[in-house]
């Protein structure tokens, strides 16, 4: 590039703009913050998932965790999976209560047929809970063969 290439522009916009390298450049400038914005992103959103229950019995197998089981104190002792603790989603202080749980350990949450349990694993995605696992199926999937 000839030093009359610079001459005949009149102003400094004009270099960035009319240089071939330049248009590059302000491309990656604008580009690097939206990517940057959006991978942050998908590192807070954490696992949120509808498992079957084969994929739940894995999960709570391996020991870590909370077993939640969001169903009435009745439904919960007619029957439940062993290790779990009650949280009755009906409760006047449930979303409290769940607001104050430890968000950086995995949830394992189901309930009868797996509707409130998949509004409790909303819930904890919005109280930004690392890792919930909601049993698609529910107790009664649990139980079926």
């Amino acid at each position: 590039m000839s030093i009359h290439y610079f001459c005949k522009v009149k102003s400094s916009y004009e270099i960035l703009k009319y240089h071939p390298l330049m248009k590059n450049f302000l491309l990656l400038v604008v580009l690097l913050p939206f990517f940057a914005v959006l991978n942050s992103c998908d590192a807070q959103q954490g696992k949120y998932k509808d498992v079957s229950k084969e994929e739940f019995n894995k999960l709570i197998s391996g020991g870590k965790g909370i077993l939640l089981d969001v169903r009435t104190p009745d439904e919960f002792n007619a029957g439940k999976i062993e290790g779990a603790i009650n949280l009755d989603y009906f409760s006047e202080d449930f979303e409290e209560k769940v607001s104050m749980m430890d968000k950086s350990i995995p949830v394992y949450v189901y309930c009868a047929s797996g509707g409130r349990s998949g509004l409790t694993k909303a819930l904890m995605q919005k109280e930004n809970f690392e890792e919930v696992y909601n049993l698609a199926m529910g107790y009664e999937g649990w139980i079926s063969k």
